[in-house]
C-alpha cells in the first residue's frame, strides 16, 4: 500500500469494532489523520508513521507488498506479515515491555498497526552517534532468554512444540531469502547481488582469495546451514541485528521490531546475529574520531549480554514444565546437561555470528556502521578486520570460558 492507501485503510478500520483504539490515539476526526513519513531502514516491507493534526500521539503501520521492498522484481508472499504478527504477539506475552504493542493485524490487506516507540532510536544509530544505554545488555539478555526458552523443548511438551514448529515452518519463503543472502551469495564469485563499498585492492584481494576461494570455509558454512535448516530449537526472530532493536537511551527501555523472518530455528542464530552486529559497531569505532572510551563500552556488551542471558535462561530452566528431561532421570547429571548445552549454544552463536560478519561486508545488505566512516582507506581496513573475525568465528570459534 502507498501512503494514501494506508490512511484509507486505517480510516476504514475506524468504522468497525476493531478500530475503536484509533480514536483513542489519533482522535475522532479521521480527516485529520495523515501519513507523516515513510520510515527507512527495513529491506522487506514498507513502514509508515501515522499522525494527526488533532493529537500528538502516533501509530506505526507496516505493510507487506507482493515483493521485497529493496528488490521489487523479487516476488514474495504477502502472508509473511502474519508470522511477524504471530512472533510479536508471542514475544509480548513472554517478554512484556520489550516489543511494541500490536493493535491490529489485517490478514486480507496485509498490514499491522502497532505502537509507535516515541523517543527511541535504533541500536545501530546509538552506536554510530556514540550514545549509551545503561540497561541495554540486561534487557537484550532478558528478551533472548524469554523468547528462546518459552518456545523450546525445555518448557514445552512434545505436542506443544510440534504444533509451533508446524505453524512457523510455513514461513519458508523468507527462510529461503535468509539462506540465499547469508549462506550462499557472499561466497559466490560471480554473484551479481554482491558488492562492497570500499575501493581497496587489499579488500578486493581478501574477499576473492580468503573468503570466496577458501573451500574449507565453504564447508564450514554449509555445516552451519545444515543447523539453520534442521534445528528447530525455538521461535527465533531470525533478523536480530542492531537495526531491529529500538532503544530509549534515557529510560533504558528497548523494543525489538521487524520479525518477519521468524521461524523455529537454532537459538544461536538470534544470539549470533546480535553479537555480530555489536562486533561490527565495535570495529567501526576505529573509523570515528575520539571514540576510545566508547569503544570499550561497546566491547563489554557482548560478554554482559551472554552472562546475563545464561543466568536468565537457567532461572527459567529451574522452573521448567517440559517433558524432555524427567527429573528422576536427570537429577544427578543436570549440571552437566546444562554446561554442555551452553557450550554448544555458545559455539553455534559464534559460528552464525561469523556468517553475519562476512555477509555485512560482501552481501546485498551493507552495514551503516561502516558506511558512516568517511575515510575510505580506514573503512576498508575496518571491513577487512570484520571479515577476518567472521572467518575465525566460522572456522575456529573461541571456546566458552
Amino acid at each position: 500500500m502507498n501512503a494514501e492507501a494506508v490512511v484509507n485503510a486505517v480510516a476504514g478500520l475506524s468504522d468497525t469494532i476493531d478500530g475503536n483504539f484509533l480514536f483513542e490515539i489519533l482522535g475522532t476526526e479521521t480527516s485529520a489523520w495523515k501519513v507523516e513519513r515513510e520510515l527507512s531502514g527495513g529491506n522487506i516491507n514498507f513502514t509508515y508513521l501515522i499522525g494527526s493534526t488533532c493529537t500528538t500521539r502516533k501509530l506505526i503501520v507496516k505493510s507487506a507488498p507482493p515483493f521485497i521492498k529493496i528488490a521489487p522484481t523479487w516476488k514474495c508472499d504477502q502472508k509473511r506479515l502474519y508470522f511477524e504478527y504471530s512472533q510479536l504477539e508471542y514475544a509480548s506475552k513472554v517478554a512484556p515491555g520489550l516489543v511494541p504493542a500490536v493493535h491490529y493485524y489485517s490478514p486480507t490487506e496485509h498490514y499491522i498497526i502497532m505502537e509507535y516507540l516515541d523517543n527511541y532510536i535504533t541500536m545501530r544509530e546509538m552506536f554510530i552517534t556514540g550514545q549509551k544505554c545503561d540497561k541495554l545488555a540486561s534487557n537484550l539478555a532478558k528478551y533472548l532468554a524469554n523468547t528462546l526458552f518459552y518456545s523450546s523443548d525445555f518448557h514445552l511438551t512434545l505436542q506443544e512444540k510440534s504444533d509451533i514448529v508446524s505453524k512457523y515452518s510455513k514461513n519458508s519463503e523468507l527462510c529461503a531469502v535468509t539462506q540465499q543472502v547469508i549462506f550462499h551469495e557472499p561466497y559466490m564469485k560471480d554473484c551479481k547481488a554482491n558488492y562492497w563499498t570500499s575501493n581497496s585492492i587489499d579488500l578486493d584481494t581478501f574477499i576473492r582469495e580468503d573468503i570466496q576461494s577458501d573451500n574449507t570455509l565453504k564447508l564450514a558454512v554449509l555445516g552451519l546451514l545444515e543447523k539453520f535448516r534442521t534445528q528447530t530449537q525455538a521461535i527465533i526472530h531470525a533478523d536480530l541485528h542492531t537495526g531491529s532493536v529500538m532503544v530509549n537511551v534515557e529510560t533504558g527501555r528497548i523494543g525489538v521490531i521487524d520479525a518477519e523472518f521468524t521461524f523455529c530455528g537454532p537459538m544461536g542464530f538470534d544470539i549470533g546475529l546480535l553479537f555480530a552486529n555489536i562486533a561490527i559497531a565495535h570495529i567501526a569505532q576505529n573509523g570515528y574520531e575520539n571514540r576510545d572510551s566508547y569503544r570499550d563500552y561497546v566491547a563489554k556488551l557482548i560478554p554482559e549480554i551472554w552472562t546475563t542471558f545464561v543466568q536468565e535462561f537457567l532461572s527459567l530452566w529451574k522452573q521448567s514444565k517440559g517433558d524432555m528431561y524427567p527429573q528422576d532421570f536427570v537429577q544427578e547429571i543436570e549440571d552437566e546437561i546444562q554446561q554442555r548445552f551452553f557450550a554448544r549454544l555458545y559455539n553455534d552463536s559464534l559460528g552464525f555470528a561469523g556468517l553475519e560478519l562476512i555477509r555485512r561486508v560482501i552481501g546485498m545488505a551493507s552495514c551503516a556502521d561502516t558506511l558512516a566512516i568517511p575515510n575510505l582507506q580506514t573503512r576498508a581496513a575496518c571491513e577487512i578486520e570484520i571479515l577476518k573475525l567472521g572467518k575465525q568465528f566460522v572456522l575456529d570459534p573461541p571456546r566458552i570460558n
